[in-house]
């Protein structure tokens, strides 16, 4: 959040950029810490870190390959193969990624993550620099573990609303002036300027405000919907190529902030089932873990053969 607290916005827009995923929300919602709690930030000692590997290795060390990943985070030899690391926060987030399918074998506690780490005593991890080291797709992000380490809260709400009205009842003109102020994102937005396509101006608008679109933008469009199959029939042969060319981790990212999961593995056809058919015990936790929608997200894994 420092990145942003020193530059502050004005625009809508800009804010709701930095935090993609909270987009839709009518509110800003302040919760204030306890003073005692304890969340690993990105200049967070790596003396301490190191405390909490000897523990890991107290506790878990009989099991060879925690051993294993212990001595070599000891001797600076440690890297996970999931990505490289930003510093030593974030290799220690990895490095619980990589320890969590020895401690917790065969995927039967799908919240392992936090439950080691409360074992720990860490009560969250901060990218607080907003560098997307916790999920590159919203950088500014927290995670916390517990639910009572807040000593306070409270709400803010925007005194003009209307952009943020959750079933639409705008009129053409409406619509056409929030596009052309940039009140309303042709992306994020598109569920509340479907229902206005058979307006001729609009809809050459949208078409061409996504003309350019890749296949990022395309994901980025389908899991901001909550009907993925009518921004298809917009996209038209477009979409269809741009689907076909998604990577795993395109398709990973899509599935777990899709609002309606079951309709973008309609959409992926072939390709989602693949995908899903692939998934080793760190993808299933992940997506679980931080999807938009597990319930429906854990259906899809039962559907194509994963206990769950």
């Amino acid at each position: 959040m420092s990145n942003y607290l020193n530059k502050p916005t004005y625009d809508i827009s800009k804010f709701r950029s930095a935090f993609p995923f909270a987009s839709d929300r009518s509110h800003i919602q302040f919760l204030i810490l306890k003073d005692s709690i304890n969340i690993i930030d990105s200049d967070y000692p790596k003396s301490k870190l190191d405390g909490f590997v000897k523990i890991i290795q107290n506790k878990y060390g009989k099991i060879d390959p925690v051993n294993g990943l212990c001595e070599r985070w000891f001797n600076e030899e440690y890297q996970s193969y999931y990505s490289e690391s930003k510093h030593s926060a974030h290799k220690f987030w990895l490095f619980i990624y990589d320890v969590i399918p020895y401690v917790y074998p065969n995927g039967k506690r799908v919240n392992s993550f936090a439950i080691l780490c409360r074992e720990l005593g860490i009560d969250g991890f901060s990218d607080d620099k907003c560098e997307g080291w916790i999920h590159p797709s919203e950088k500014c992000q927290t995670v916390f573990f517990k639910s009572n380490i807040f000593k306070n809260q409270f709400m803010l709400e925007p005194k003009n609303n209307d952009i943020l009205a959750s079933k639409g009842g705008y009129t053409d003109n409406q619509i056409i002036k929030m596009l052309s102020q940039h009140r309303l994102d042709p992306i994020k937005d598109i569920d509340k300027i479907i229902p206005h396509l058979s307006n001729e101006k609009i809809k050459n608008y949208i078409i061409k405000s996504i003309s350019d679109i890749d296949s990022d933008g395309i994901s980025k469009l389908l899991k901001y919907s909550k009907e993925p199959e009518k921004v298809m029939n917009v996209l038209g042969d477009k979409g269809r190529e741009l689907i076909s060319k998604l990577d795993s981790s395109s398709i990973y990212d899509l599935l777990q902030y899709s609002k309606e999961p079951e309709k973008v593995m309609n959409i992926l056809g072939d390709k989602g089932r693949e995908f899903i058919s692939k998934l080793n015990y760190y993808g299933i936790y992940s997506l679980l873990e931080y999807s938009s929608e597990p319930k429906k997200v854990k259906e899809i894994l039962r559907k194509y053969g994963h206990d769950v």
